[in-house]
């Protein structure tokens, strides 16, 4: 009897210690997406917007992931997590908020409820991403570079944790929009 109630305990312990890391977990960030807003493409990458960090001299430093546009329309915004997705996103809106990918490229409502709900997704599953990279932009010159890089290949992680060169962003593309959202 003594062994089941201390099991039952732990087990409790257990369950209370995962909720509470998952509540901080999902205060931790907050995933905006950046790039992939047009349907026909393949990912949907998206920065953290807490934890941006600007610098005096105009650096900003950003963790980025990009996920694949297949696993994120694999969640059922609507009845998985209790539908919390779907709840959110359009509270959102309703609210007034227009996702940031809105000043790198013109969306209307349907898609700006999507990039929500797709933002919901990437804050609240646990899908993993295609690439995790964190940036260094320099915002008066125009350049970036990669500060760590993770890309899963074959179940295997390729990392890099070494700051890259400086080099100027390209007028189109990811990095472009970053630097359109975050430089303003």
């Amino acid at each position: 009897m003594k062994g089941t109630a201390r099991l039952s305990a732990a087990l409790a312990a257990s369950v209370a210690c995962a909720a509470l890391t998952t509540i901080a977990k999902a205060a931790d960030f907050d995933w905006k997406m950046y790039a992939g807003a047009a349907v026909l493409k393949p990912e949907a990458c998206f920065y953290d917007a807490k934890g941006v960090v600007r610098t005096p001299e105009r650096l900003v430093r950003v963790w980025t992931r990009c996920f694949s546009r297949k696993d994120l329309n694999k969640v059922d915004v609507d009845r998985d997590f209790s539908g919390k997705i779907s709840k959110d996103a359009a509270r959102k809106l309703k609210d007034g908020y227009m996702p940031p990918i809105n000043l790198v490229e013109e969306i209307d409502f349907d898609h700006a409820l999507l990039v929500a709900m797709y933002e919901e997704i990437a804050n609240t599953s646990d899908i993993q991403p295609q690439t995790t990279i964190s940036y260094e932009f320099n915002c008066p010159r125009k350049i970036v570079r990669e500060l760590s890089t993770s890309l899963p290949a074959n179940g295997q992680a390729a990392a890099r944790n070494a700051p890259g060169n400086w080099r100027y962003v390209s007028t189109e593309g990811n990095e472009a929009a970053l630097l359109k959202i975050l430089c303003r």
